[in-house]
């Protein structure tokens, strides 16, 4: 091998690497937004599928609409404006 492909090479590798562990990474949270559209049903079933089969905005509505979350987020929102 030549000095060029030797660095060629080492280059596929590191890159390889690179992308493995970015993929790895950002696996968790495709996940959850993955989980975040699905039916209950979907989300506790076993074993676990990665694309839901219907997707759904009713985990966001309750979130939104039927529960404090709102209430939380506008307190972060009030000490985050309070700290900067």
């Amino acid at each position: 091998m030549t000095k060029k492909s030797k660095k060629i090479a080492s280059r596929v590798i590191i890159y390889l690497i690179l992308t493995f562990f970015a993929l790895l990474s950002i696996f968790p949270i495709i996940w959850a937004l993955t989980t975040s559209v699905k039916p209950e049903s979907q989300v506790l079933a076993y074993p676990p599928s990665f694309v839901p089969k219907t997707f759904t905005f009713e985990n966001y509505e309750k979130v939104i609409f039927h529960s404090n979350y709102p209430i939380y987020f506008g307190n972060t929102i009030f000490v985050t404006l309070l700290s900067v």
